[in-house]
Order: structure tokens, then sequence, then C-alpha cells
């Protein structure tokens, strides 16, 4: 009776190949230090497994049947497969080779990822970074639950729903605010102005459906008044662009430093707090890969060593005077 190939023991198919390759059981015996007999009563189980004959016997001369070159250059391939994945493997945890894909908005990576991809980058050049980059936030966790990426690093707003088999972790913040350029409203910069007054102002801020545009629409409701805005955008760096051109106050999320070099400053704005999570959105809580672990380690403890804020991306109560800067990580 044959049975199936998965079946047989792996260290018959190893004494074959030898055999074959060495074209004689004595020969094979000394290279795998056992006994020609141990060897002879291996050929036989694997034949008997498989029900047909892998060697033709003339005499002395030890032939392959055409089932066992068959046999042979599966075996070999095999091999060949095994030994290629180990070096890979290797690779991977020498941090020698290996890919990352991540997910990430085009707002998220220049505003945030950069430094981390920098810092990945100069400590394990032979890993290559591939980025997606989806600025929709149900497409991000679309891929990651497909195992289209590694990880997906993302802003997550209060309460968004992140579903099993994907887990989120909180690896940084972000904070809203409300900047103009020095150039045209300089009159502004050091006093405070209510939410009413900044009503008031030709607004730049995002298309409805944005998350920023959601959170300014509460905040002008609950102060009484309606957001009104001048320009409507499909991008955060549209928006700032227009602040900084002196085009009206922009409505956007606390960024890089460097916006305050572009001569513009955060307007002193009594802001309800709204510091909300920048998660990193891996599936069952871990990536897949070497690499991707050491990414996400690299996240968790901030470029340079420095600590983001850690927890599960909860957004805490409360309110504060007004959007100063502040590090993005803590």
């Amino acid at each position: 009776m044959t049975r199936k190939l998965e079946d047989l023991s792996l260290d018959l198919f190893r004494v074959f190949g030898r055999v074959a390759e060495l074209g004689s059981m004595t020969r094979a015996a000394r290279a795998l230090f056992v006994t020609q007999p141990a060897v002879s009563h291996a050929v036989r189980q694997l034949e008997e497994g498989l029900g047909y004959p892998l060697f033709s016997r003339t005499g002395k001369e030890l032939r392959l049947t055409t089932e066992g070159e068959k046999l042979l250059r599966a075996w070999q391939e095999g091999l060949r497969a095994v030994r290629a994945a180990e070096s890979e493997i290797d690779e991977l945890h020498l941090m020698k080779g290996g890919v990352v894909t991540i997910g990430v908005p085009y707002f998220v990576l220049h505003n945030f990822l950069l430094p981390f991809l920098r810092e990945f980058h100069a400590a394990h050049p032979g890993v290559r970074l591939r980025l997606r980059i989806e600025n929709r936030m149900k497409e991000l966790l679309a891929i990651a639950a497909e195992e289209q990426t590694d990880l997906v690093v993302l802003m997550m707003p209060e309460g968004y729903p992140v579903l099993p088999p994907l887990a989120a972790e909180r690896v940084g913040s972000y904070r809203y605010c409300l900047m103009a350029s020095r150039a045209q409203y300089g009159s502004l910069e050091g006093r405070e102005v209510s939410v009413a007054e900044a009503a008031k102002l030709p607004i730049l801020v995002l298309r409805e459906g944005n998350n920023t545009r959601t959170y300014f629409n509460r905040v002008f409701a609950e102060a009484g008044t309606v957001l009104n805005p001048l320009f409507e955008g499909e991008t955060m760096a549209v928006v700032e662009d227009l602040t900084e051109a002196g085009f009206g106050v922009g409505a956007m999320i606390e960024s890089r430093e460097d916006l305050e070099k572009r001569g513009l400053f955060r307007l002193d704005v009594p802001l309800p707090k709204a510091e909300e999570a920048v998660a990193a959105i891996t599936r069952a809580g871990t990536p897949g890969s070497k690499p991707a672990e050491v990414f996400l380690s690299l996240l968790r403890r901030g470029p340079s060593g420095l600590a983001p804020s850690r927890g599960r991306p909860r957004s805490p109560s409360g309110s504060r005077p007004s959007c100063r800067a502040r590090s993005r990580t803590r």
C-alpha cells in the first residue's frame, strides 16, 4: 500500500539523495556515518512507501529508475529552496536584508515618520523600506488586515474602532491648532484670541468628512458660532501653503517645527484639548518579520531614543489655554 510523500520520514529521502548522488550504498553509508545495511533498509522502506522502485541493479551497478530521477530532481530543488530560505532568514535576523512595508498617510509620513525612517535606514541599510501612501484611514486599515503591510502608522481619532485581527498601539500624539502668517496677521501674535473672534477671520481648513474639519466644526459650534471657511482643501499641505501665503488662518494639526521658520505663528486660541494618538496598526499586535519588529521598537521609544507617549489610542479629557509648541513624541 502506497503512502503520501508527506507521511514518509525526511530521513529516508536524505538517505536516498546521498545514494543517488554517490551512486553507491556503501559510499553513502560512509558519508552518512551509518552502516551499509541501514542505508539499504532505508532505501527499501522508501520504495515500499512510494510503491515504485527508485534504483535498478545490474550486478554491482546501481542506476536510478525514471521515477528515481524525477524524485532526485525534486529532492535537490527542495534542498536548494530550503537553503535559500535559511540564508534569507539569517539575513533577516542579522538585519542585513529583508523588507519592511509601511502604510502611512502623506501628512503622517512628512510630519511624524520621516525621522524614524532616517534612523532605521542609517542603522540597517540592507533592509529595504517600502511605503504604501494612502490618505484614507479605512483603506489603510483594510490593507493592514489583508497583510499587504507589516504595519500602518496613522492618526487615530478617539473611539475609532480597530477590530481583530488588527491591534492599535499608541506611538505618538497630535493636537489641533490655528496658525497664521506673521506678515499678514502679526498683530494677533502674543494676545489671546477667542473662538468667536477667530470665526470672523478667513479660515483655511480641510474639506468636510476629514477628522480635522469635524473637530473645528464642533469647536466653533460649542462656542456658539459657525465655521465658515474661506477655503476648503484636500490635503493639509495645501492648507499650510495657503496659510504661509497669507490667504487666511489655517485650521490644522500642530505639526513640523519648521512652520515657524516659514513665518507662521500659533494663535493663542483656547481650543478644547483634543490630543489624540498617532497609532501603529499591526495584525495581532505584532509585525511578522524581525526587521518590522525592530522598526516598531524604534517607534515605541522615539527617534534617537526620545520616548513617545505609550498605551492605547485615547483622547484625554480636559482643556488647555492655548495651542503652544510641544514635541509630538514624549
